[in-house]
Parts: C-alpha cells; sequence; structure tokens
C-alpha cells in the first residue's frame, strides 16, 4: 500500500510540475545567426516544457554572497559552449535541462554544436545545414533533441530569414540578451512587429518604468540592467516568477536582492527554499559564511556531491575568506569530475606557490599545460615550479617554451637568467637578463629576491653575485651594486672577462653620477611636428624640443621632466611627466611633452622652464623666453593640439601650412560644408527636443546655421581635454548641436 502511494504522490507532483528547460543563446561569429538559432529552438519546446529562451537565460545566473559583496562564479566556468560550461549553467540554474552550443561556418554550411544538459548527463550533438536554410538545421536540431528529453518527436517547421522583420525582432532579443533595454526598445519600436515582438516590446517598456506584465521571467531579469538598480522592483518581478515557474534559481535572486537590501530574515528563508539542490546548498553556506553562521554541514554535503557548479561556489566562497583547505578541498574534487577544467589546475598551482609547496604546484601546472599548452603564464610558473624542486633543466626548458610562445614573457627570461646563473653558465644568464630589464626596465622585484635567496641555496656559485650586481645597478642600486660585484671578484680569482666587466662596474658605481645637461637651443614649437610660430597666443599647446646629454657612460632611465610656463617668479602653467630614456643613451631628444599656454593669459614676455631630475638627485634645468601676443586663434588652437577635421569628401579642412590663415577663412569653410548638406539632414537628424536647437528638422537646423555657432562649436571642443585627433566634421558638430549646445 505504501508503494502504491507513493507512486500517486509522484504522479500528482509530475503532473502539477512541467519539466523546464533554458535555451542560452548559441556562440557564433555570426551573434544573429546564434540568437535566431536559440530562439526558434526555444520556441518550438515552449507547448512541450517550461521553457525559457535565450533572452532570458544569461539573466538568470545568480552572483553568491562572499566576504566582498557579491561573486559570479561564471567568471571561472569552463570554456563557454563546452560540455562542461553546459553542465555547470543547468547546475547553477537547477533546471531539468539546458541547451547551450556553438554555430560555425564551413564553406557552405552552418555547423551548430548543440550541447544538451540533463540531470544525469552531457549529450553532445553536430547539426549541420545548407547555410542558405538555417531553419533546416533546427528541424533536425529539434526532433533529435526531443528524443533525448524524452518527449513525443516535435517537429518545429522552423524558418530563419534574418533580412526579413524577424532580422529586426532576433537583433532587438540579442540587445535583450546583453541587458541594452533602451537600444532593444529603439529596434522594436522601428520595425515591423509580429505578436511576438509586440510582446517583448511591452514587457521592457514596462519594467523600464516598473509597472506590471503578463512576462514576469523576461521583466526579472531584465530590471536587473535598469540604472541604478532598483532591488525592491527586481524583488517583486522575481517573486511573480517564483509563483508562477518551477526554476529553483528564482529563490537564490530572491535571497541575493533581500542581502543586498539587509532583509536578512527574508534572505535567510530563500536560501533554505533553495537547499534542495547542490547549487542551492553551496549558495546558502556562502552566505552562512558572510553572516557567521553554521556552514559545515551545508560544505559537506557539497564536498560529498558531484556538482561541479556548488564546488565551485564553495570554492570562491572559500577563496575569499581565506580559508585555503577547504578550497583546495573543493579544486580537487572539481579536477576529479572535470579533469579537462583548467581553472581548478591554474588556483591549485598558486596556492601551491603560496604555501611553499612547489611539488603541488607543479604537478597541477604539468596538467595545465597539457591541457593549455600555449599558455606562457603555465609555462612560466612550471619553469619557477621545477627550479624550486632543483630541477634546473626543466626549469630553463620550460621557460625557453615560455619566451617561444611569447617573446613579451619577461617573468620567464627572468627565471632563464636565474636558472643560468646557478649553473654557471653567466653569459647566457645575463643575456636573458638583458632581454628581460629591456622588457621591463623597472626590474621585476622577485626577480631580485631570487637571486639574494639563491646564495644561500648555491654557496658556491660565484655568478650569483655578478647577476646581483646587475639587476641592483639597473634598479639604480649603485652602491649595492658595487659590493656585489666586489663579492663575486672576492670569490673568483680567474681573469674572465666578467672579472674585468666586474673591476670596471665598480670604479663607474664607485665614482660620482656623471652630469647630465640640457642643450642651449630650446625650441619652442606647436603641435607635436613641432611648428615654430612665434609669438604664440593664449590656448595653444606647446612643445618644447632639446637634447639632453651626458658627458659620463649613459643617461638615467628613468627622470621626472617638468615643463612651466611663468611670468617673473610666479608659475601661471605646469605640466610634469615620468619620463623614460632608452638604455646606453648619452644623448636623447625630447620633443613629445607638451604644456597648454592658459586661455586667459595676457600678452607680454615670458619664460619656458624646463627641470630634469633623476632618482638618485641629479638634476638639469633651461630656462626660454618667449612671447604671447593678444588675441587667440582656434586655427592655431586646432594645429597646436594636432586636431584635424575632415570634410565628406574625407579630405582635411586645413593643415599645418595654413597656420596663418584667419579664423574667418576656416569658419566659412566649416558652415558651407553644413549647408551643402542640407537637403540630406532629414534622413540622419532625429527630430530636436531640447537645447539652442529645439524643435527644428535636421534641414532647418543645417540650413539656418552661421558661422557664430561652428565658432562656438570649435570653442566647445578646445575646452575639452581633445587633443591628436582626427574625425569627420560633420559627425562631431551634430553631436554637439544635439547633446551640448544649450
Amino acid at each position: 500500500m505504501r508503494r502504491i502511494l507513493t507512486l500517486i504522490v509522484v504522479l500528482i507532483i509530475s503532473l502539477g510540475f512541467a519539466q523546464n528547460l533554458v535555451v542560452f543563446p548559441l556562440d557564433s561569429q555570426d551573434i544573429s545567426l546564434g540568437m535566431a538559432i536559440s530562439d526558434k529552438i526555444a520556441e518550438s519546446f515552449s507547448s512541450s516544457l517550461e521553457t525559457y529562451g535565450p533572452e532570458v537565460a544569461s539573466g538568470l545566473i545568480p552572483p553568491i554572497v562572499v566576504q566582498d559583496g557579491f561573486f559570479s562564479i561564471t567568471r571561472r566556468a569552463p570554456t563557454i559552449a563546452s560540455k562542461g560550461s553546459t553542465a555547470m549553467l543547468r547546475e547553477i540554474i537547477g533546471a531539468d535541462y539546458l541547451i547551450s552550443g556553438a554555430v560555425d561556418f564551413i564553406a557552405n554550411d552552418i555547423i551548430a554544436h548543440i550541447n544538451l544538459s540533463t540531470r544525469d548527463s552531457v549529450f553532445s550533438y553536430e547539426f549541420t545545414a545548407d547555410a542558405e536554410d538555417p531553419g533546416a538545421l533546427i528541424n533536425t536540431a529539434v526532433s533529435v533533441l526531443s528524443i533525448k528529453m524524452g518527449l513525443p518527436i516535435v517537429l518545429a517547421n522552423a524558418e530563419i530569414n534574418l533580412s526579413s522583420d524577424y532580422g529586426d525582432y532576433v537583433d532587438a532579443l540579442t540587445l535583450v540578451a546583453y541587458g541594452e533595454i533602451e537600444p532593444a526598445i529603439s529596434r522594436l519600436e522601428a520595425m515591423n512587429r509580429s505578436t511576438k515582438a509586440d510582446d517583448l516590446l511591452a514587457a521592457l517598456e514596462a519594467v523600464r518604468v516598473g509597472l506590471e506584465y503578463g512576462n514576469n521571467p523576461l521583466m526579472a531579469v531584465m530590471s536587473l540592467a535598469l540604472e541604478p538598480v532598483d532591488e525592491q522592483l527586481s524583488l517583486s518581478y522575481f517573486e511573480k516568477f517564483a509563483l508562477e515557474g518551477s526554476l529553483p534559481v528564482v529563490n537564490l535572486w530572491i535571497a541575493a536582492l533581500s542581502t543586498s537590501r539587509d532583509d536578512n530574515t527574508k534572505a535567510q528563508d530563500y536560501f533554505e527554499k533553495s537547499e534542495f539542490y547542490p547549487f542551492g546548498t553551496a549558495a546558502r553556506a556562502a552566505y552562512a559564511r558572510v553572516q557567521g553562521l553554521d556552514y559545515s554541514q551545508d560544505e559537506k554535503i557539497v564536498l560529498a556531491q558531484n556538482d561541479t557548479a556548488a564546488l565551485l561556489a564553495v570554492a570562491s566562497a572559500a577563496s575569499f575568506a581565506e580559508d585555503f583547505a577547504t578550497e583546495k578541498q573543493a579544486l580537487r574534487r572539481l579536477t576529479e569530475i572535470l579533469p579537462d577544467y583548467i581553472y581548478p589546475f591554474e588556483r591549485l598551482s598558486f596556492i601551491a606557490f603560496d604555501e611553499d609547496d612547489p611539488i603541488s604546484a607543479a604537478k597541477a601546472l604539468a596538467v595545465a599545460v597539457r591541457l593549455e599548452p600555449e599558455s606562457d603564464l603555465y609555462w612560466t610558473n612550471l619553469g619557477w615550479s621545477y627550479y624550486l624542486l632543483g630541477i634546473l633543466d626543466k626549469s630553463e626548458t620550460a621557460s625557453l617554451h615560455a619566451i617561444e610562445l611569447n617573446s613579451n614573457a619577461h617573468i620567464a627570461l627572468f627565471n632563464l637568467g636565474l636558472a643560468r646563473t646557478v649553473t654557471g653558465r653567466l653569459a647566457d644568464a645575463i643575456e636573458a637578463y638583458n632581454k628581460a630589464v629591456a622588457l621591463d626596465p623597472e626590474v621585476d622585484d622577485e626577480a631580485v629576491h631570487d637571486l639574494e635567496n639563491a646564495k644561500a641555496l648555491y654557496p658556491n656559485q660565484a655568478d650569483i653575485y655578478y647577476s646581483l650586481a646587475y639587476l641592483y645597478e639597473q634598479e639604480l642600486r649603485r652602491e649595492e651594486a658595487a659590493v656585489q660585484y666586489q663579492l663575486y671578484l672576492d670569490k673568483n680569482p680567474s681573469n674572465s672577462k666578467f672579472v674585468k666587466d666586474a673591476q670596471e662596474r665598480i670604479e663607474a658605481l664607485l665614482a660620482p653620477p656623471p652630469e647630465f645637461f640640457i642643450s642651449d637651443n630650446v625650441t619652442i614649437g606647436l603641435g607635436l611636428a613641432g611648428i615654430e610660430a612665434g609669438p604664440y597666443h593664449s590656448g595653444e599647446l606647446i612643445y618644447p624640443s632639446f637634447e639632453l646629454y651626458t658627458d659620463g657612460d649613459e643617461l638615467p632611465s628613468n627622470i621626472k621632466y617638468s615643463i612651466a610656463i611663468a611670468s617673473g617668479a610666479k608659475i601661471v602653467a605646469i605640466n610634469i611627466y615620468d619620463y623614460s630614456v632608452p638604455k646606453n643613451a648619452i644623448g636623447y631628444v625630447i620633443e613629445d611633452k607638451s604644456v597648454l599656454i592658459p586661455n586667459d593669459l595676457v600678452a607680454g614676455k615670458y619664460t619656458l622652464r624646463i627641470d630634469i631630475s633623476s632618482d638618485d638627485g641629479r638634476k638639469a634645468s633651461s630656462i626660454t623666453d618667449f612671447e604671447i601676443v593678444d588675441n587667440s586663434k582656434l586655427l592655431r588652437q586646432l594645429i597646436s593640439r594636432d586636431i584635424i577635421m575632415f570634410d565628406v569628401e574625407d579630405m582635411p579642412f586645413y593643415t599645418a601650412k595654413d597656420l596663418y590663415k584667419s579664423d574667418e577663412v576656416l569658419l566659412e569653410l566649416l558652415v558651407t560644408e553644413i549647408h551643402n548638406l542640407a537637403d540630406l539632414a532629414d534622413e540622419v537628424v532625429p527630430a530636436i527636443e531640447t537645447g539652442r536647437y529645439a524643435g527644428k528638422t535636421g534641414s532647418e537646423l543645417f540650413s539656418g546655421l552661421s558661422t557664430v555657432d561652428v565658432n562656438d562649436f570649435l570653442v566647445n571642443l578646445l575646452a575639452t581635454d581633445a587633443n591628436q585627433s582626427e574625425f569627420l566634421f560633420v559627425d562631431a558638430f551634430l553631436q554637439w548641436a544635439l547633446d551640448v549646445a544649450q
């Protein structure tokens, strides 16, 4: 009798709660096609299952509560469209079925790689159709998927024509999936709408103003895209969503929103409602951690199961709480369940390094480089783990492989220099360090610490002292570098090339650092081209040009460079730059930094003051007299800032050769350009509702403009930080007229 009653209860439950399906947008280079296929698949199953299409799916993923607020575990999820990602998405949402995948193109064919995740497994299919008939692909896919979900065979009879009104609808769906409410509404308003499009538009317009409408799932997820988010409004929509649907994740969203509103009573209640599925249990444990409640039992339950999303949630919450023992336990479970999922191996290696456990780091990274053999980061870190283990040949091999993959992998070069140093190959080591320093002149602090530590690990290896001195010298630690060079000499009595070099470096390092100077012939010019056009006017960007030189071995690599305009002792404008000088330079021309002459500066005699200082206290200064005259010139200001405007034929209105033309000539050219486009303006200019030109049509605006309007536009442009830019004049002017002009 009990068994019969149980079967009756199961039957009642199955009749009362339909199975649900979530369809994610298919990843594709053609975003519209991927969205269209997903939409048609969802539509095909809407009468058989409680179905949520691609416009809703992406918004269903909730964050977990962590120490610093909220965190979305999808940031650490497997590669999009993979089987592991599909399974994890279903586990997060708690759906009965979830579909995701990708669309590729080969020759004239469309190939859809579709994953179906069920509560038991993930099934992968590949469907192919002629690129001219994507509907055929959907018809085949839906038939196969319906059988796998235990449904009567569904006949989709789908058609996809992205050049029709349906294409506009798909574009709107795509915008919705990205949370772009306003652009989606604009697209829907402008198209010939179907019933589905009308429903979508009505729902978006309702959520925009916080009203009710029948499509609660869509309105719930779209309310999260409002700026700012109205948490009470979102709660209202999600609560309605929870009453009409069966997705467990909806309760988690209510719990998360309640947490954000500091309504812990409600949050706790809804976390309790979510405990019946693993990710809900993990989310509740994460919340309990932050609240100081008991979470251990929930975590034990998750750690004993095979739910990847729940395990990742536990690992992430533990990471934020710096509970690395629990994090490692969860990550190791993930490596067992998803052996091709890279993140757990990467994270385990980082934890191992932090815990001084190079064996565990090497084990994790050996898998990581197999899973992602093109990752120079993993090869670099593998090389470092081998160094820590004393396996120096493998350390060098791994570092070399990282450099082959990425010639800019400077950390790998530092590691390579270290391995070569401790194995007594100083020439090869310095070659690697040279390349590393060229990429990272600041020198990685860890590279220096590694050599300092190597002295204890390899006490009989004199080359360590030379390499350390070399890096100290790059950091301008001159006295310390000289000490290390001397230690190298003390431990290395031979007469090698490096002995001689060390002796010369000691002499140079202990001598007073050589002075550097600014050449006497400082020039002042407009723009990066340095156009000498004195006297200068207010509002112009001026560039000094000069040579910095030294009589010593080389200029300092890093300097502080200030350019100031002064009237007597008063500084009226100044710019300060951190500047890098190429290594080994004894003379270097500096001409690419500027200072703006203030717009309100009165005419008169001024000085341009240049001050340069190095980290070791050396300084050089220069003063150059120049004149500023009355009347600012718009054209000169534009040229000084390297701002070039083009007409619709892509021809510039002016060049540096026009520097001495009057502003009136330029203004007339620009106004004529606008007037000539008046007949086309109504096609591209929307109705102007506010501001200076309110009530005008595009043609009325363009035909009625004068040089005063264009002058005001240029003044506004030059009041911004615009610099070194090229653009179409009419576009910039129109943007100003619509959005800025008052």
